[in-house]
């Protein structure tokens, strides 16, 4: 199965439109998980397509949906006409289509952070302020932005100018590695931070606490004989890392044929880290903060990428992956 059943939304929320068509809709998901999504409220239906791809000569071209009268249900029936095959009837089934509904998403994102407020639209289709959430032992506010491309890279920069400790959620790693410098504001994937899992939607908190570095509280000097010191306490969550980043991409090349391509193995959480160093998981949320937990987050990133994984190499020239 793929790693997350919500990828294909959150890749079509950064797209415009981000619109999904029935007739392909299903096999961008995990066997199942097309209808588990549609129950989710997120997507909204729209109005039936009208143009379609040929499927008896298979050139890809959209064509033109007429709706002639019919006798039977709905009273009209769609033929397409296709330049090469003539007219063809269309079961109707195949016509329709649907939107990630943005407002359903931010509302969603702010429900499962555990934040309040009410989402409102910042930028014209590019931007929402969601409300107010609980981040690195604080409250701040959050924002959803998504399709950010270069002519709205800037109002969107402009409405966050004034608060560049508010959380800024896009839906995808790759939008997150694209936002670059264009803000001070830490930024989010949804793609990190919500999953569906077998009990509905689900929020990983760590993924916005690993993207806060600074602000943390200073500890009292550990004792040595009795847990390690930040920098052993580093050293020994930068293997964990790496051993994970290792054994994911072995395990990504290794499902590389199946239907869905290569399977992510489900990222390590902070209380895994925590047991496999020895130390508490605040102790561990702390150490990705600190400036000197830079590798730390940059690896915990990319273990949620499928990408990153299959490419992965040791930062400072370590063994290969």
């Amino acid at each position: 199965m793929c790693p997350n059943p919500m990828g294909p939304v959150w890749g079509r929320l950064d797209n415009d439109p981000p619109v999904f068509f029935a007739d392909r809709a299903a096999a961008e998901f995990p066997p199942g998980a097309w209808e588990r999504v549609l129950g989710l409220g997120l997507l909204r239906e729209l109005p039936p397509s009208n143009s379609a791809a040929c499927s008896e000569c298979g050139t890809g071209f959209p064509n033109r949906i007429f709706f002639l009268p019919s006798g039977g249900p709905g009273g009209v029936r769609p033929v397409l006409q296709c330049r090469e095959c003539g007219p063809i009837p269309l079961d109707p089934a195949v016509l329709r289509r649907w939107a990630v509904d943005v407002p359903a998403v931010a509302a969603a994102v702010l429900r499962l952070a555990g934040g309040t407020g009410h989402p409102a639209e910042a930028v014209l289709g590019r931007l929402w302020h969601l409300g107010r959430i609980n981040a690195a032992g604080r409250s701040r506010d959050a924002y959803l932005a998504r399709a950010v491309h270069a002519e709205a890279r800037a109002g969107v920069a402009a409405a966050l100018a004034g608060r560049p400790a508010a959380v800024v959620f896009v839906p995808t790693e790759a939008a997150a590695g694209r936002w670059g410098t264009a803000t001070r504001n830490p930024v989010v994937a949804l793609e990190a931070a919500v999953t569906l899992g077998p009990a509905g939607l689900t929020f990983d908190p760590t993924a916005v606490d690993a993207r806060l570095p600074g602000g943390a509280p200073v500890e009292r000097a550990p004792r040595p004989k009795k847990r390690a010191g930040p920098a052993t306490t580093n050293e020994r969550l930068t293997a964990a890392l790496v051993a994970h980043l290792r054994a994911a991409r072995a395990h990504a090349l290794a499902t590389a044929d199946q239907p869905c391509g290569s399977q992510l193995l489900p990222r390590p959480t902070m209380q895994f880290l925590a047991d496999e160093v020895g130390v508490s998981p605040p102790t561990v949320t702390r150490r990705f903060r600190e400036p000197a937990g830079r590798v730390l987050r940059l690896y915990w990133e990319w273990a949620a990428d499928i990408h990153s994984v299959l490419n992965f190499r040791p930062i400072g020239g370590g063994k290969k992956g």
